[in-house]
């Protein structure tokens, strides 16, 4: 099978899989669950992200001083949601690091 075929067959299985809870569970548990989300669980829930970018960031500003690159912080966080949002938007993650390498003509 293609990797077309299994992407489909993968997309498929999860539609059908959602399509079996909604029917057998209804939407009750799902709405249930949402109304039961408060302000506090909102803001836990930020504080936790905001911690986790930060804590990710700062590995990535120790690796570049490893490696001999200046990095301040802020710049290590902006690279860190710049890399989250291509990871989570692009197909199939980060371009950069998919992308093949060309090599330089001589």
């Amino acid at each position: 099978m293609s990797r077309a075929m299994w992407a489909w067959a993968r997309v498929a299985g999860s539609a059908l899989v959602l399509g079996v809870l909604v029917w057998r569970l209804g939407t009750g548990p799902f709405l249930d669950g949402v109304r039961m989300i408060d302000a506090s669980a909102l803001a836990a829930g930020f504080g936790i992200a905001v911690l986790t970018t930060v804590c990710c960031a700062w590995r990535w500003k120790i690796v570049a001083r490893g490696l001999g690159v200046d990095l301040s912080l802020p710049a290590a966080v902006a690279a860190y949601y710049r890399s989250l949002f291509l990871n989570l938007t692009l197909p199939r993650g980060d371009h950069r690091r998919r992308a093949p390498r060309r090599q330089p003509r001589s």
